[in-house]
């Protein structure tokens, strides 16, 4: 037998005298899997020193961060701290071994940016990008926050902030990011008004992350060797493709997974969408293989299927597979107008009348049996029809189709400004017994909400918006006024239909309630003056 072989089997015998060290659980981020890698590689060398360096990196119930809002405009600075704070404080209720606290020497430093590089996958740029810094000292880990989102741009509003400090802190805890929205770790690059709840599953993974970090430092001071075990995953699946299909159908598509490496492959499977349903196995030996059934419940989810299927496991090397999902749900029904894909229909003097068109997928016809409208007075009638339309929501170009027509008449009296007007249709189909489709009606310009509480605040520079919506597209903004010192306003363009109006106060009120008349002066005849009342608080 030769020397080489023969080291090799000593090597290969020494190494498995060696216990294994903790495995990751599935739905950790990379970043955290590589360290743990890095620090067992080093262990099983007895390199205790150098592994004792890279534990900082790890997940820990101390977390301290630095706060450097010197690029936010002063308006918004008190309200980003705001909701800052209170995103540290649920991740505290709902953890409360962890300690979130501000310091001089950080973990982690939050900033903010005018603008953030162009995200390649969605065209828009970045929202939240979090890097982890070279070298050994703190702090490990840097936040940038853009304080401007989407193309053309709007500003980030305070509400995103405590999603995105809770998506850091998430992060630091060592968990990936997920695909759909909801959770800690479910944040959007786009504009929202959604404030993230950590769900518990979230608490469960950084807990478990921590004990695999209290685990390697309890080893390292023991200078006991601990080896690490690799689980390596494969999916041969590029793309999942469910083709074309009726609306209401349950089509399936089939992923095999196979473990390659030489430890147990856990893994979670994760859709960005709760139209998927998934069976099959979430454990693999090595060398073993399991089918996953993905199920697509077209119910509610018509027209095209532009989706993701998120596979996350304990494979460091792709702790995160992303798959697309394709193909299209021919819906069921649709509502289809000849002039616009707009759902705001404009009150005249006499009264509003609108034509509506109810397709039908001609494979699976309906009968309508009745039509009530509620919201404001009105009445429907319908009748058979057939005829060319686009359908804008799912990019389709005038074709044949067949349903029924529906003619609105709306009542002009005992309203003003904007109303929902819901359309309820009750039909024999055995899936959709009743279809509702909503429109807006507004008589001239209004705001949306037609007063803004703005709750109890602190006596610091606040800013909130409201929407001035006007329809016809082409009014003009005169002027923007209030009647206190302590508030400005302005408008800011939001889209050709609707503009926002931005409140600011100034922090300087005395305490007690405050408030202002915003009064906005435009160029339509209808509504040639607009008054819109902000409330609120100060503590």
């Amino acid at each position: 037998m030769s020397s080489l072989l023969i080291a090799s089997l000593l090597i290969a015998q020494a190494k498995g005298q060696i216990e294994p060290g903790p495995m990751c659980p599935p739905g950790t981020s990379a970043a955290f899997q590589n360290n743990v890698r890095q620090i067992l590689d080093l262990m099983e060398v007895s390199k205790f020193a150098e592994a004792k360096k890279l534990l900082p990196r790890l997940p820990d119930t101390q977390i301290e961060f630095s706060w450097d809002d010197s690029n936010v405009p002063e308006v918004l600075r008190a309200g980003f701290i705001e909701e800052r704070d209170r995103a540290i404080s649920t991740w505290m209720e709902m953890y409360p071994d962890l300690k979130i606290v501000e310091s001089k020497t950080p973990d982690v430093t939050i900033s903010f940016a005018d603008e953030l590089a162009i995200n390649p996958d969605s065209g828009i740029p970045y929202g939240h990008v979090v890097f982890e810094t070279e070298g050994e000292k703190a702090p490990y880990f840097e936040s940038i926050i853009g304080l401007n989102r989407m193309k053309p741009s709007v500003p980030t509003e305070r509400n995103v902030i405590g999603t995105e400090v809770s998506f850091l802190i998430g992060n630091m805890l060592g968990l990936a990011p997920a695909v759909r929205p909801g959770g800690a770790m479910g944040r959007l690059d786009t504009a929202h008004s959604m404030r993230s709840a950590i769900i518990p599953y979230e608490i469960k993974m950084a807990r478990e992350n921590i004990a695999i970090t209290k685990q390697l430092k309890k080893a390292i001071e023991e200078k006991k060797p601990l080896r690490f075990v690799s689980a390596e995953i494969g999916v041969q699946t590029q793309t999942l493709d469910y083709g074309t299909f009726s609306q209401g159908d349950v089509p399936v598509k089939q992923v095999e997974v196979t473990n390659l490496g030489t430890g147990k492959l856990s893994f979670i499977v994760q859709p960005d969408c709760s139209c998927f349903r998934v069976d099959g196995p979430r454990e693999l030996a090595p060398g073993q293989s399991g089918i996953l059934n993905i199920y697509l419940d077209s119910t509610e989810f018509p027209g095209k299927q532009d989706k993701k299927i998120a596979i996350l496991s304990n494979d460091p090397d792709r702790s995160t597979i992303v798959l697309p999902v394709k193909g299209f749900a021919t819906p069921a029904y649709r509502f289809l107008n000849e002039s616009s894909s707009t759902r705001t229909l404009i009150m005249p003097a006499n009264g509003a009348k609108s034509r509506l068109y109810l397709a039908y997928d001609p494979a699976k016809p309906f009968k309508i049996q009745s039509i009530e409208v509620s919201g404001v007075s009105g009445i429907a009638d319908y009748s058979a029809w057939k005829g060319s339309l686009p359908d804008p929501v799912n990019n389709e170009s005038p074709m044949d189709r067949e349903g029924y027509a529906i003619d609105l008449l709306l009542s002009p009296s005992g309203f003003s400004g904007r109303m929902p007007v819901t359309i309820a249709v009750k039909t024999d189909h055995p899936v959709y017994s009743t279809i509702f489709y909503q429109i807006n009606v507004q008589k001239g310009l209004a705001m949306v909400p037609t007063n803004l509480y703005i709750g109890r605040v602190k006596n610091v520079p606040q800013r909130v918006f409201g929407i001035l919506s006007h329809p016809k597209g082409n009014v003009k903004i005169l002027s923007v006024t209030t009647n206190s010192e302590y508030f400005k306003a302005h408008v800011e363009q939001f889209t050709t239909e609707e503009s926002k109006i931005v409140v600011e106060y100034d922090g300087k009120a005395p305490a007690g309630l405050i408030g202002c008349t915003v009064t906005i002066k435009t160029d339509d005849p209808e509504t040639p003056l607009i008054e819109y009342l902000v409330q609120g608080q100060t503590e």
